[in-house]
Order: structure tokens, then C-alpha cells, then sequence
């Protein structure tokens, strides 16, 4: 069983061929270029906070840094959601890897950016068309598991549950889209992570430090 939708367990199949080694250390270098891409000039400082909070156990700015050293998606998922603001079809990341984040489209929707909306809508549709296409059976199994396992966690979560969280994540992007200020979308994409635990949030959020003072057409560059 896998907690995450099927699509990053088809992908990383084939990657069993080749040496754990080196898939090891080519994932984890392509986890430090989605850093990179969702925070820009703020990645080495993100980096240099991570050994401080892994050396002192401080997880609340370990957080970005050890979910990459963990080789966990999280960090391809902030750069998904960040992506979404300057290219709508990057939603299939958030939206096909834990699924609440991709609410970062409602940026789009909220604008009234009919185009956007609609590319956004048919990637991620063309892209669990594909996934479900090489195994339905992945998709039907992995329903079944969240439908199963909804209510429990393997680690603690954050004490907020998700019926709270995610209403407000929901609002806090509308109000980015009306106001003009893309940095908040990481901010309530973070909070609408379904299974959150401890402070995965801040993975997403670290994000907003790309589109800091960005207005509207300015983020898709």
C-alpha cells in the first residue's frame, strides 16, 4: 500500500533497475533543484537553517531540509504548487502526489483566467488518465487503503485536523487571487495537505519566498 496516489510509485518502477545507489543520490540531487525552484536565491539560507535545526532537533526549520534529506516528495510538491502560479498545468503535481494541495489552482479560478483553468483541469485529467490506464488496480487499492486508514497515522500529526485546515487554506488562496499576492498561495496550499505531520506545512510554505513581492502575470516568469 501506498499513502501518496500511484502515480510517483509508477514512476519510480522502472528507476528499480538501475543501482539504489545511484537512484539515491539522483532523486535526492532533483529534491535540491525543486528547492531551489521554489525558493530561488533563499535556497542556500534554507539549507544553512536545516543543519541548524537538525543539529539542535528544532524540527520547526529542519522541516524543508529534512524532508529532502529523507528523499520524501514533499519538496517536488512545493515546487508543484509554485509552479501552479506561473503555469496552471503544474497542478497535476500537487494534485496527483497528496491531492488537497492542488486546491493552488483556485488562484487561477479566482482570476477568472478561464484559459488557465481549463489547461490546469485537462494535464491533470490526461495525467490520472495515464496513471489509471497502467493500473487501475493501484488506483482502486489506494482508495481503499485512505478509506481504511483515514482516521489513524503512523506518526503524530498536526493537532489542527484537516476539516479546519483546509477550509482556511481554501480561503487564503481565494484571497491571494483577489488581492494579487501569489505568496500566499503556498501559504494555503500547505495548510490543505490532508495527512499533515508535524510540520509538513512548512515545506509548502517555504515556497512563498519565490513569489514574495511577484503581482499577478509577474510570477509566470
Amino acid at each position: 500500500n501506498y499513502a501518496s496516489p500511484p502515480p510517483i510509485a509508477q514512476l519510480w518502477a522502472p528507476l528499480h533497475l538501475l543501482p539504489f545507489e545511484i537512484v539515491l543520490v539522483g532523486w535526492i540531487t532533483f529534491l535540491f533543484a525543486c528547492l531551489w525552484y521554489a525558493t530561488r536565491g533563499w535556497a542556500l539560507p534554507i539549507i544553512g537553517l536545516g543543519l541548524v535545526g537538525i543539529a539542535t532537533g528544532i524540527p520547526a526549520i529542519s522541516a524543508p531540509l529534512g524532508i529532502i534529506l529523507l528523499g520524501n516528495v514533499g519538496m517536488l510538491l512545493t515546487a508543484g504548487v509554485v509552479a501552479t502560479v506561473r503555469h496552471p498545468g503544474a497542478v497535476a503535481i500537487p494534485a496527483l502526489t497528496k491531492v488537497g494541495p492542488g486546491i493552488a489552482c483556485l488562484w487561477h479560478v479566482v482570476r477568472g483566467d478561464r484559459r488557465a483553468v481549463i489547461v490546469g483541469f485537462v494535464v491533470t485529467l490526461c495525467a490520472f488518465g495515464v496513471s489509471f490506464a497502467f493500473g487501475p488496480a493501484a488506483w482502486f487499492d489506494w482508495v481503499g487503503w485512505i478509506g481504511r486508514n483515514y482516521s489513524s497515522a503512523p506518526i503524530a500529526e498536526l493537532a489542527i485536523p484537516f476539516v479546519v485546515r483546509a477550509p482556511l487554506g481554501i480561503a487564503i488562496v481565494a484571497i491571494a487571487a483577489r488581492i494579487d499576492r501569489p505568496w500566499l498561495v503556498p501559504i494555503g496550499a500547505g495548510l490543505c495537505i490532508p495527512a499533515d505531520y508535524g510540520w509538513s506545512f512548512l515545506t509548502i510554505w517555504v515556497g512563498s519566498l519565490a513569489l514574495v513581492g511577484r503581482r499577478g502575470r509577474e510570477s509566470a516568469t
